[in-house]
């Protein structure tokens, strides 16, 4: 996958994330595609809510209320750790793959072979 369209920071977080993904799985398969890339739209978009906060300020002086920033900052970073544990790139998530029992292991191997087509 190629991240040619995001900031530098983004482009070396999603190039760790992919790294590792490959080095875990072989391949980026194309069904995590979707997820990859919501990653990396949602690290820019976190970017560019910190550089506005960062110019206009945390509260609005005249209503002193929040920036409604902060709170989108929040939906996007709770997206991406939906993702990560999706991709099973944290260690928590990682934990509960390695936790599951040969059932649910072959539940999952199943799920995967429906899903692959």
């Amino acid at each position: 996958m190629k991240f040619t369209g995001y900031s530098r920071a983004t482009q070396a977080t999603m190039k760790k994330i992919t790294a590792y993904l490959t080095e875990k799985y072989g391949d980026i398969q194309p069904q995590w595609e979707a997820t990859i890339t919501t990653i990396a739209d949602n690290l820019d978009m976190i970017a560019d809510c910190q550089q506005e906060i960062k110019r206009v300020g945390l509260y609005n002086d005249r209503t002193g209320r929040k920036n409604p920033l902060i709170a989108t900052i929040k939906d996007l970073q709770a997206t991406n750790l939906k993702c990560y544990q999706q991709l099973g790139v944290t260690p928590w998530s990682e934990s509960k793959i390695k936790q599951t029992d040969s059932t649910e292991a072959e539940d999952a191997e199943l799920l995967k072979g429906i899903m692959m087509g």
